[in-house]
């Protein structure tokens, strides 16, 4: 039977004194970043037995569409799209492109691979997590 998030134990069967200073008293009051800091720790949630539900997410930002092709459009035509993630939750940034640009997997796929879509860092984009932010270069970009 899987545990659902609200009866995890966080430290259990400890002195309270061994908690780092001021940890005792964010417990108690209920302390919302402290919270969110264990509410949205995949690894933890799933070391508990926990079934995870990732939060529904909007993406925000100037509307474009992508060109068939870079060659049919402006050779200026690229942009860089910044993804912001303000949770401790990394989400997979080819979900959050699909989402954005209304691709299926394998348009998305034809994409990443001809090298239109690039993240700032080298790394490769199907696997990849957001963390914080991620900086992504986009060719071939209309903007209506």
């Amino acid at each position: 039977m899987a545990k659902t998030a609200d009866t995890i134990a966080i430290y259990s069967r400890i002195n309270p004194g061994s908690l780092p200073p001021g940890m005792l008293s964010r417990f108690h009051a209920n302390d919302t970043s402290l919270a969110m800091q264990y509410a949205m720790d995949t690894r933890f949630l799933r070391l508990n037995g926990a079934q995870i539900q990732l939060p529904s997410y909007h993406v925000e930002g100037q509307v474009f569409q992508l060109a068939d092709s870079p060659a049919s459009t402006d050779p200026d035509s690229s942009m860089v799209l910044q993804i912001d993630n303000p949770y401790p939750l990394p989400l997979r940034v080819h979900a959050v492109l699909k989402s954005k640009l209304k691709l299926s997997q394998k348009r998305l796929d034809q994409l990443t691979q001809s090298g239109r879509i690039q993240c700032e860092d080298g790394r490769e984009l199907k696997k990849s997590r957001t963390g914080n932010h991620i900086r992504l270069y986009i060719t071939g970009v209309l903007i209506p």
